[in-house]
């Protein structure tokens, strides 16, 4: 079953940027409440005060208002698009494109109702993966996204 047959019982979850610039939907299979938070050890993840989710069975749309105004911060292993708002600065969802797939994680800290996500954040380093690893591990874990971009 994909993504995008699994049933959910509840409206997406949505969120956004400081701003409005970015925001985003996400579709989840899993109650807020019982969605696993990771806090990576990276350091652009930690001076952002990131914790970050995914749902394999899920489905998130990223909607970009002004794509001006959208940075994609690539670092390291340069295989994913970080998406942080130009505008406010803050850092939405990382963001994978591979083939004919699209893959996010995003900052929970940017949903609406933060409050539900009640794991604690367990730390991961993901510093010793080969580019080729970090790429199935993303397929394997990572939510089927859409990015919208709006032309003005």
């Amino acid at each position: 079953m994909s993504g995008r047959d699994t049933p959910r019982s509840e409206a997406p979850l949505t969120g956004r940027c400081h701003c409005g610039n970015v925001e985003l939907a996400l579709e989840t299979s899993v109650r807020p409440e019982e969605l696993a938070l990771r806090a990576d050890t990276c350091s652009f993840c930690r001076r952002h005060g990131a914790r970050t989710t995914s749902d394999p069975s899920g489905r998130i749309v990223i909607t970009v208002h002004d794509p001006e105004q959208l940075l994609r911060y690539r670092f390291g292993l340069r295989t994913a698009d970080f998406l942080v708002c130009g505008r406010c600065g803050i850092y939405v969802a990382a963001v994978m494109n591979e083939g004919a797939g699209c893959y996010a994680t995003v900052n929970v800290n940017t949903v609406d109702a933060v409050d539900r996500f009640t794991q604690p954040a367990t730390p991961v380093a993901y510093e010793g993966e080969s580019a080729a690893a970090r790429s199935a591990r993303r397929r394997a874990r990572w939510t089927p996204a859409v990015i919208v971009e709006e032309r003005r």
